[in-house]
């Protein structure tokens, strides 16, 4: 059964919390794994669970076959729901350094 984003039985939008409270319980730096076309850094979901590492001084170890060659660009991160796509843009738009900072 699909939820609209928002709902309380969505998951796809609570991937932040659930991170935070994985690394509440058993206090383990956040493994990051890449495959080949490195698909981890193109997702709007992944991205937003790294900037909230990346924000809260969460470590995050990156795993695979090619480690981080390519250039992050959120702007072009795709989502399985475009109002989340929108959301994590705005949340990392709204950093200090904004979006060139955090690609």
């Amino acid at each position: 059964v699909e939820r609209p984003v928002g709902d309380a039985a969505c998951e796809i939008d609570k991937f932040p919390q659930v991170l935070h409270e994985i690394y509440r319980r058993f206090n383990h730096p956040v493994l990051l794994v890449l495959d080949d076309a490195q698909t981890t850094l193109h997702r709007s979901a992944c991205l937003e669970e790294l900037h909230y590492c990346v924000s809260r001084g969460i470590p995050v170890y990156f795993q695979g076959s090619n480690l981080v060659h390519t250039q992050i660009n959120v702007a072009n991160a795709k989502a399985f729901d475009e109002a989340l796509q929108t959301k994590v843009f705005k949340s990392i738009e709204s950093l200090p350094d904004g979006v060139a900072g955090f690609n």
